[in-house]
């Protein structure tokens, strides 16, 4: 896929060096090589088992509904939810200061 869409990342993780979500190795792992603890790391999915993964490491979780009309269930457990990008740095900042 990145070879495909010539999209430069600095870290891959995959599924052959640690386990799926919503097991929190992949985000641990990323966190580590960022030099940061876990509960100072935001991550933001789309679906349950992202918001199950920064919860069981011990991450904020947000949600991003990219627009969807009604928020499905799962969408409850994350610290903080946005539907636009253009919404996601303020929300993030008022959510920081509120720590």
């Amino acid at each position: 896929k990145l070879e495909r869409t010539n999209i430069q990342v600095e870290h891959v993780i995959t599924r052959e060096e640690v386990k799926p979500k919503p097991a929190p190795d992949a985000l641990l792992k990323l966190a580590n090589n960022w030099g940061h603890a876990s509960q100072h790391c935001f991550y933001v999915g789309d679906y349950v088992y992202d918001l199950e993964a920064a919860r069981n490491a011990r991450m904020h979780s947000v949600w991003f509904g990219n627009g969807v009309v009604s928020r499905p269930d799962y969408a409850t457990l994350a610290d903080l939810t946005f539907n636009h990008y253009d919404e996601f740095l303020s929300l993030l900042n008022d959510y920081w200061k509120a720590l």
